[in-house]
Formats: structure tokens, sequence, C-alpha cells
């Protein structure tokens, strides 16, 4: 093995090799698969075609690690780690592998007067190799589920409800009634909800358009959502948190109630009070409908869009 390093060595003027730098440049932007590339590369200029051939193999290992921590892992948790801690580990743990398996090979090539490539040429690979990874990540993202737990799919558009096992399934039926009845779950677009049982409340969360996030109207109709559900449905407490999610991550916040005289119309008078649930089409944009309560209590609503929204 060293005669073959010494005999490679002495065509500095043909071998280019790539440098500690650049590889870090290169694992942190592209990944590991990137990294086992330019690994796998100086290998096979130095002479060792076989770890060049693990160098690669064990790039690839670590991208599909990544995919499958990526989709077992819960989208909340995902969340809060930090954007550049994932990189700065693999980048750490790839560095101790260069530094122990190439260094003095490296330091050797450069006393030499030997030639590296530019860290130009290695952030085109890095870019080269971050669309391969977004390509990756956006597929494990369609096959993902959007809530761990239990699934319950309703309706020709396959609408899921996401539940933990300390709810009854009666119960889940019972709010897919309510969902269609109130135009959430219709044939437009599919809408996935997620109910848990936590402590002494229900907790529903479901997905609204980023567009009418801090729209007035939807935060009063998502206020009476909320206390139709507390009422009518789970007949016990019951917290609701609405969502958007987006390259940034996921921004949420909590429903509260009616302030008590709205309340009190919206449980006990025949007023026309406007209720607006909404429902997103993708494709041509979000459509209010207005109904009143009482329409949608006697099911005599015929909602044809709204504004929550298919989730990413």
């Amino acid at each position: 093995m060293e005669s073959t390093i010494k005999q490679t060595e002495s065509h500095n003027d043909t071998v280019k090799l790539y440098s500690e730098r650049s590889i870090q440049i290169v694992t942190f932007f592209g990944g590991p698969i990137a990294a086992g590339f330019l690994v796998s590369k100086n290998f096979k200029s130095l002479g060792f075609l076989e770890s060049s051939k693990k160098a690669n193999n064990l790039g690839i290992a670590g991208t599909l690690l990544l995919l499958y921590f990526y989709y077992i892992i819960p989208d909340p948790v995902i969340y809060k780690i930090p954007d550049s801690l994932i990189p700065f580990v693999y980048t750490g743990l790839i560095s101790l592998v260069v530094r122990k398996f190439q260094s003095k090979y490296l330091k050797r090539h450069k006393d030499n007067g030997g030639l590296f490539y530019s860290n130009w040429k290695a952030l085109w690979i890095a870019v080269l190799y971050i669309s391969i990874n977004i390509i990756g990540f956006i597929g494990i993202s369609f096959m993902k589920p959007l809530f761990p737990g239990e699934r319950a799919v309703y309706g020709d558009k396959k609408h899921e409800i996401y539940y933990s096992k300390k709810i009854d399934k009666e119960l889940i039926n019972k709010t897919a009634n309510y969902l269609e009845k109130v135009g959430i779950f219709q044939n437009i677009e599919k809408v996935c909800v997620q109910i848990k049982k936590e402590q002494d409340a229900f907790l529903v969360r479901m997905p609204v358009n980023e567009q009418v996030w801090n729209d007035s109207t939807v935060l009063t109709d998502l206020r009476v959502l909320r206390i139709d559900l507390q009422e009518q449905v789970f007949i016990d407490s019951t917290r609701l948190i609405v969502f958007y999610d987006d390259f940034v991550g996921r921004t949420e916040k909590e429903i509260h109630g009616l302030p008590g005289i709205f309340r009190q119309l919206l449980l006990n008078s025949e007023k026309n009070i406007p209720y607006n649930l909404i429902t997103e089409n993708s494709t041509i944009g979000s459509v209010l409908n207005t109904q009143s309560i009482s329409d949608i209590k006697n099911n005599k609503s015929n909602y044809s869009g709204s504004k929550f929204t298919k989730p990413l």
C-alpha cells in the first residue's frame, strides 16, 4: 500500500486531491453522499480502489439513514431541531474519518507540491448533491404521514383522522361525520386532522391556509368551530390548534373561546350567525362560503369551499 502511494505521488503534475477543507464544505451542504464522493475520489487518486468503493457506499448509506430518520421522526420533533445541528454533527464525524484515514496522505501530497482541487469546484459539487438531497427529502415528505398514531380514512377524497389509542373509534367516526356535516371533509381536497387526549382535554390539530392566517373573520369561525366541537362532538373540554407548514418549519397557534356574549348567541339563539368553514382547492385557490350556524346544525348547509387546507 505504501509503495502505491509513493508511485502515485511521483506524478504530482497529473494527480489532484480534495483537501480536508473542501471535503468539510461539501459535506456540510451536500450531506454524507457528497462527502462519500469526494473521499472516494481521493482514495482512487491515491491508489486505494477498494477503499474508494467503500467510501462511496458509506456515503450513500449515510444519506439513506438520514432519510429514514426523517421519515420515522414526527414533524413536531423535527421542527424543534435547529437547522444547522444535524449538518454540524455529520460534518464533524466525517472530518474525523478523513483525518484518520487520509490526513497523512493529504499532508504528504501537499509537502511534495501536489495539486488540489479548488474550493469553488467543491462548492459546485455540493450544489449538485444539494439538488439530489432535496429530491430525496421531497419524496419522503409525500410518503410520510402528517401525524403519528392510528389512522382512519373517510370519503372519496380519503380524508384522514390521526388519533391516539386512548380514544374510542366511535368517537373518531362521530368526529368525521361532524367534519363532513360542516364542510371540512369535502370532495374537493384531502384534509388531515389529528385528535389526541391530553390530561383533561381533547386536542384537535388541523391545517389552515397561510394566506388567511391572520384573517379576523376566519379566527371567529375557528372559535365557533372549537366551541361546537366541545359542545356537540366531544362533550368535554376541547383545545383547537391550527397550523401551516412551509420550508422554514411549522407555525402553530391555539384558538381560544369566544367572549361570553357571543358564546351565548351561538348556543341559545336562532339568529343567523355567520359560520365560515374554509377549505382550499390547491389549484384554484380558496373560496369563502358563508352559512348560518342553525343551518349547519340542521344539516342544511351546502359547502362548496372554504379555508382549511390540504396538508403539505
